[in-house]
């Protein structure tokens, strides 16, 4: 059965953003355009390795150096445009200055084309956690309703992002980007917007989502293979949260046995259900399902389904158990 969410019946809030002041005052050198819309860490990695072996650092003189050395791109070809988003955006992070000569040494055991190492990632979550743009939107995960973003900056950190933040339901609104947030409420949900005239901003989520799944930081799914959807336009909510470690306490017989009445539990929506009490990953999710319900086979058991029922994009609420689908749990009373 499905679920529909009427937007128009939600307490509808405004997100607070920075002001220009402030703006003008965390950016580097009190530069002006302080949103880098780079998605792909390894080309960013890869741009800040060329511009220690480029003398001259016009964008044309980094994209001949691209092209003699036989850098490869992710999706996009480069291109002078190209190199200056990726330029601005390490004059953002404060790893070059304002004349795209070094600042702060990184990625100092990395070559040029070479996969991301532990040691890349570090100073890409690094950046994640103190760029006060990405802050902004960690914000919105730990205190959306505060009045004063530059207070909640302050307060922000990976730990209470890991142990205490929200889980929020994207979605554009009317909107060409995503430009709502919908927060379960005890009722039902709330909604919180950008403002207009904050397009911007509403890019940088697409940035800021596409970083911290790279970085094993974020969970993010649809909803749709959940029978969760907004309205009755049939339009899809997508699911972001902080991903935090399963507890060593988590019990699932126990949270089944709070959580449910019947015997007969759909997996899917199991999933989800704890992902919402928890946070904790997906994948994390599924495995302990199987390795909780094969300890406790007495008291409940896996029931199996065939592939062919499951369509492709809802194989991700799936678990598999020897090379089978798991669609159900049974309970044994």
């Amino acid at each position: 059965m499905q679920k529909y969410i009427d937007i128009s019946k939600s307490k509808t809030n405004v997100l607070t953003t920075l002001k220009s002041d402030v703006v003008r005052d965390m950016s580097v050198d009190s530069k002006g355009w302080t949103f880098s819309y780079v998605y792909h860490l390894i080309e960013l990695k890869d741009i800040y390795l060329v511009l220690k072996t480029t003398s001259y650092k016009s964008p044309k003189d980094i994209v001949s150096n691209i092209k003699r050395l036989g850098l490869q791109y992710v999706s996009t070809p480069w291109e002078e445009r190209r190199v200056l988003e990726q330029i601005n955006a390490l004059k953002n992070f404060g790893l070059i200055d304002l004349n795209g000569e070094i600042l702060k040494t990184v990625f100092e055991n990395s070559k040029i084309g070479e996969p991301l190492s532990v040691s890349d990632l570090d100073v890409f979550r690094e950046i994640y956690f103190t760029y006060f743009r990405f802050k902004e939107i960690h914000s919105w995960f730990t205190e959306p309703q505060e009045q004063n973003r530059c207070e909640a900056l302050k307060r922000v950190t990976p730990n209470a992002l890991k142990e205490n933040s929200l889980v929020l339901f994207p979605l554009a609104n009317n909107s060409r980007f995503t430009n709502t947030f919908l927060l379960k409420s005890k009722v039902s949900f709330d909604s919180y917007i950008i403002g207009d005239g904050k397009e911007d901003l509403m890019r940088f989520w697409d940035v800021y989502v596409k970083w911290g799944q790279e970085l094993n930081l974020l969970e993010k799914f649809s909803t749709k293979e959940l029978d969760l959807k907004f309205s009755s336009h049939n339009n899809s909510l997508s699911c972001v949260y902080h991903k935090r470690r399963i507890s060593n306490e988590f019990d699932l017989y126990n949270f089944l046995k709070t959580e449910y009445s019947s015997r007969y539990i759909q997996i899917p929506k199991l999933i989800f259900k704890i992902a919402l009490k928890y946070r904790y990953s997906i994948e994390d999710i599924k495995k302990l399902i199987v390795e909780q319900s094969l300890k406790k086979g007495s008291r409940i058991s896996l029931q199996r389904t065939s592939e062919i029922f499951i369509r492709e994009k809802g194989k991700v609420f799936f678990p598999k158990y020897r090379d089978s689908y798991i669609s159900h749990l049974m309970l044994q009373h």
